[in-house]
């Protein structure tokens, strides 16, 4: 899915995506909460893809294509 600045995520959690209990075993402390794929995908998204934070968008799509560990996420 295309979310806000243009960037590429995937529509659904990749299944080698390294956060993926994190909802179950840290619950609203998880980096899944902060996650595009959970806020804007679905029938019925939380975050429309065009209100997603951009800077957030970006480093998210960083991290999907592999160039980080893990996504910055300023306040």
């Amino acid at each position: 899915m295309i979310i806000r600045g243009g960037y590429e995520i995937p529509d659904r959690c990749p299944k080698d995506c390294k956060f993926k209990d994190d909802v179950s075993r840290f619950g609203q402390n998880s980096i899944c909460i902060r996650c595009p794929v959970f806020n804007c995908s679905g029938d019925f998204p939380l975050i429309d893809r065009d209100d997603f934070r951009e800077d957030w968008s970006r480093e998210w799509a960083l991290f999907f294509e592999g160039s980080r560990n893990e996504p910055i996420l300023k306040l």
